[in-house]
């Protein structure tokens, strides 16, 4: 989904996927966010996650090239 979009809230990620529980969507996320793979901007109570397209580019192209 992040490759297609520049960013998602993690409410918007969370009802694409079927998961009820935000907190089991954020305690997945949170390897991503610490291996840097995605970055986080918070806006309120809401946050916003976004692929580091650098760190992909380098490590993982593939997942870019859909």
């Amino acid at each position: 989904m992040l490759t297609e979009h520049s960013e998602m809230a993690c409410l918007d990620m969370g009802t694409r996927l079927n998961i009820t529980s935000q907190s089991t969507l954020t305690y997945h996320l949170k390897p991503l966010l610490d291996c840097n793979l995605l970055s986080v901007r918070k806006e309120g109570t809401f946050r916003y996650y976004r692929l580091n397209r650098q760190v992909l580019e380098q490590y993982a192209p593939t997942l870019l090239n859909k």
